[in-house]
This record gives structure tokens, sequence and C-alpha cells, in this order.
């Protein structure tokens, strides 16, 4: 991520608020990043995943 700017990192702020406004937050939630080739991310760049709606186990898959 030594190429990917401040605006790109500060990508998460938005999830909590994201998350109320699902009607999800209460009971709780994940943000993925995927980052990197064994990432699974063929273009570069930041993007996040807000998981919910279920139990989530760990590890994760």
């Amino acid at each position: 991520m030594k190429d990917r700017s401040r605006q790109e990192e500060a990508g998460i702020l938005p999830a909590p608020k994201i998350a109320r406004e699902q009607g999800f937050a209460e009971d709780g939630f994940r943000l993925v990043i995927n980052c990197g080739k064994n990432g699974g991310e063929t273009v570069p760049h930041l993007h996040i995943h807000i998981l919910a709606g279920r139990q989530l186990e760990w590890p994760p898959g």
C-alpha cells in the first residue's frame, strides 16, 4: 500500500455510519480489505467489504 493515498487509507472511516444506516451496527459487522495478488486483488485500489447479518466465525475462511 505504499502508493496509496491517505484519502484511500481513510476509506474505512464511513463504515460505522453505513452499518447504522443499513441497520446492522447494533449486532456487529466485520470489515474486510483485499490487498495484493494473494488477497484476490486484480486492479490496485482500495475497497472495503462490510460483512454482517449473521454470526461470523474465526478464523475467517
